[in-house]
Parts: C-alpha cells; sequence; structure tokens
C-alpha cells in the first residue's frame, strides 16, 4: 500500500480523484509516495504527483468531463459546458506539463537534484512524466466525439481502464520497466 498525503481524500474531491486515490492508495506498493493537490505555487495544485524510488516522478490530472459536454478539443485548450456556460481549460496534458515546468524549475534551484556534468548537465537526475485521467468518459467515446486525438493512451487513461484498476493491479506508468505494458515519454521544458 502507497504513502498517501493526505492520508485520506477530502469529501470534497470529485468522484474521479476519489476513486483514483482509492486504486493509488491500494494497488501501488509501499516505497511510492502518492500527494493529493501538493502546492507547487501560489495557486498551482495538481491534483495527484506520484513518487517512486524507481520510476521517478509522475503528475497527473483528473477531469471529469463528460463527452457530450466536450464543445471543442484541440492541442491547447478544451472548451466544456460547464454550470456558467462554455468554459475553456486548458488541454488536461497541457495543463500537467505546466504543473511539470513549474516542478522542474523548483527542483532545479537545488544541485542536487540535476546533473552537473555530460549530455544531461542541467536537467534533473531522475525522470519525470505526465498525464491525465479523464473519470467519466470511456475510450470508445473518446473516439466517437473526436478528444481521443488530443488525448491519447498511454499518457491519459479513461473511465474504463480506471474502473478496471479498482479489480485489478494498475499497469504502471513507467518507461521501460518490464513489467507493464506501458510506456510514456518523460516530459523536457
Amino acid at each position: 500500500m502507497a504513502l498517501t498525503i493526505p492520508e485520506s481524500i477530502p469529501s470534497t474531491a470529485s468522484q474521479g480523484e476519489q476513486r483514483l486515490f482509492h486504486v493509488l492508495k491500494t494497488k501501488l506498493p509501499e516505497d511510492f509516495i502518492v500527494w493529493y493537490e501538493p502546492r507547487l505555487q501560489r495557486n498551482l495544485y495538481p491534483d495527484f504527483t506520484i513518487l517512486s524510488p524507481t520510476f521517478g516522478l509522475l503528475i497527473i490530472g483528473v477531469k471529469g468531463w463528460f463527452a457530450g459536454n466536450i464543445v471543442e478539443a484541440g492541442e491547447q485548450f478544451f472548451r466544456v459546458k460547464g454550470k456558467q456556460g462554455i468554459e475553456s481549460h486548458p488541454s488536461p496534458l497541457r495543463q500537467a506539463h505546466g504543473y511539470f515546468c513549474t516542478a522542474a524549475e523548483r527542483f532545479k534551484g537545488y544541485p542536487v537534484l540535476r546533473n552537473l556534468d555530460g549530455n544531461y548537465e542541467g536537467k534533473l537526475v531522475f525522470p519525470v512524466g505526465t498525464g491525465a485521467v479523464m473519470s467519466n468518459i470511456n475510450e470508445p467515446q473518446a473516439h466517437e466525439e473526436n478528444i481521443y486525438n488530443f488525448l491519447q493512451q498511454p499518457q491519459v487513461a479513461y473511465r474504463d481502464e480506471l474502473l478496471e484498476w479498482r479489480t485489478t493491479a494498475p499497469r504502471c506508468w513507467c518507461s521501460g520497466c518490464g513489467v507493464c505494458s506501458r510506456s510514456i515519454s518523460t516530459s523536457r521544458c
């Protein structure tokens, strides 16, 4: 069981965040640390940040949008029907990448976290990946609504996969562990 910070998820969290929190807490090994909404800067709170001594850092955004509410999808922005009308939101992957860039800049302030020479001089000494979970859209809906082109697996998990994780061990989001079938590209700013 992974260490979670906080120990339990607040009741104000979305249903998708609560589901993912439970999966991460109960299905990941004990050497994983899972933070729910860690503060990166004044108003920057990624939904989940996961640290593994083997795989590095993973930043995940969870979106509870329904496929029928997405008016327009793109690389940069999504337009979504909300309570106040149509709202513009950053693409979930773009938003997660923004969190990564902010975290990476902060980490680079600590020399022990940077490569001091060689091909990766100045870069972080550990991999960082980003992803998104679409908690109310399954993969077939994403294809039907032309969302999948902007939110492709393996970097994005859909509702059907999230629900599957509740009963089975999730496939990890690593790059090359030799155990799972997923691989993601690590981000660079």
